[in-house]
């Protein structure tokens, strides 16, 4: 099933979701005893800002969070939202309130469009921690550090210094393995390396290791896609129950290729195009590594024949594996010095309460993309390692391992609280220091 719109399932929490936008905010009530307990099935309990991938992930987490972007019923830009704005809709007017104002300026003449973020100065997360800027900082370079594997596309707007800060590359450095990359792709991967190529063997056997890793990560993200969008599926797939499948990765993986045209089952008997099988009664299951040399006996080793047809990602196979090169294989080269990129150029904090962000020319879906999720940097990162100034922004370049930790309890400052995941039902309670008032 090669679909790439998703299906979703909405049950208690959709009317939750409905009620923050209801009850939040509204005049003060007696502050209740009774938990919000919302029972949701199925969750994978990655519920992480950052790092949750399915509808229903994200749906829990969104319970607990604020964006600096506000929008109106039309999708349309609430720019003056701290104040307010009174729009209308259907003859009737609405006023519009969030955490942040947003001043959009596009010079013709630089070609640079830039997003000015000021927000309220009494927003505070659920543990009472105000939150200002420098949580928009860290939640801004996780989003753009290239070790994220989350949802989040940040890192595709063209900000100033974007690309130089994920490849830890200069402008002509950048070029300089982009071309290369380019000719040792183009030569094959059976290339026989010698003197006379410009490129040494290590960069080629690089490369092509590289390629392979970004492949089988693509397969990955179709297991995960399957999962998240067909999992209602695996009765009749492969015989398995909903719940079989969200607690076993292994069934996941048989889903993943069952649903995908990568194998079939009968009697818990997975048979993949090549003939190879596995016994999932037996508790034999295929890894990812076996559907990767599915795709590609299938596609007979060609990463871009695979992309087109098969790929759910918005990135090719191709495109990935060619950002990978540059960004290892391009710091290496010694007119860098052994330095690196300290920021990204584009991304500055002007004070307390606000963030200007530089854009090459302008796309009007940007914004949209720049109105992140605030996360609190005293949670998520490390504030031993954050000093803005000294260009420490929570956590290590290229590892997010600490944040990714933290993907059982969420937090943030939106209108609920995040108390546990129990037996497949969440818990939350009502935010005290929700700045629209405690719901």
């Amino acid at each position: 099933m090669k679909e790439k719109s998703s299906r979703k399932v909405f049950a208690l929490l959709l009317a939750a979701l409905m009620c923050v936008g209801l009850f939040a905010g509204c005049a003060q009530q007696p502050r209740s005893t009774t938990p919000l307990v919302v029972g949701y099935s199925p969750f994978s309990a990655k519920f992480s800002p950052f790092f949750a991938d399915t509808a229903y992930d994200n749906d829990a987490v969104d319970m607990t969070q604020v964006n600096l972007l506000t929008t109106d019923r039309t999708g349309a830009i609430v720019y003056n939202a701290i104040k307010g704005e009174k729009i209308a809709y259907n003859g009737t007017d609405y006023t519009y309130t969030g955490i942040a104002d947003v001043d959009v300026n596009y010079d013709e003449a630089a070609d640079q469009t830039v997003y000015t973020w000021t927000i309220r100065s009494n927003v505070k997360f659920s543990d009472g921690v105000k939150l200002t800027a420098d949580d928009i900082i860290f939640s801004y370079y996780v989003y753009s550090d290239p070790s994220y594997t989350g949802s989040s596309t940040l890192y595709s707007v063209p900000i100033l210094g974007m690309q130089n800060y994920r490849t830890q590359t200069s402008d002509e450095v950048y070029v300089k393995f982009a071309d290369m990359f380019d000719a040792i792709y183009a030569a094959g991967e059976d290339h026989v390396w010698s003197s006379a190529d410009s490129w040494t063997q290590e960069q080629q056997d690089a490369l092509w290791a590289i390629v392979k890793e970004c492949w089988v990560n693509d397969v990955h993200d179709i297991i995960d896609y399957v999962f998240a969008n067909y999992i209602s599926y695996a009765p009749d797939y492969i015989g398995y129950t909903v719940e079989d499948v969200t607690d076993s990765d292994d069934l996941k993986i048989v889903l993943g290729m069952a649903m995908w045209g990568y194998g079939t089952v009968e009697n818990g008997v997975l048979t993949a195009p090549s003939g190879a099988s596995w016994n999932t009664k037996n508790n034999e299951y295929p890894t990812v590594e076996d559907y990767y040399e599915e795709t590609y006996a299938a596609y007979g080793g060609d990463p871009e024949a695979y992309a087109g047809v098969e790929s759910i990602s918005d990135t090719s196979v191709i495109d990935n594996a060619k950002a990978k090169f540059i960004s290892t294989e391009g710091p290496k080269d010694p007119s860098l010095g052994g330095k690196g990129i300290p920021n990204i150029a584009g991304i500055k904090k002007i004070s307390s309460t606000k963030v200007e962000v530089t854009v090459k020319g302008f796309d009007a879906s940007a914004i949209y993309k720049l109105g992140i999720n605030v996360s609190p940097l005293h949670y998520y990162g490390d504030k031993a390692k954050y000093n803005y100034d000294d260009n420490k922004f929570g956590f290590d370049f290229g590892d997010l391992s600490g944040i990714a930790a933290k993907t059982s309890q969420p937090m943030g400052a939106g209108p609920y609280r995040f108390i546990k995941y129990e037996n497949k039902v969440i818990s939350y309670e009502a935010n005290e220091y929700y700045w629209r008032g405690e719901p």
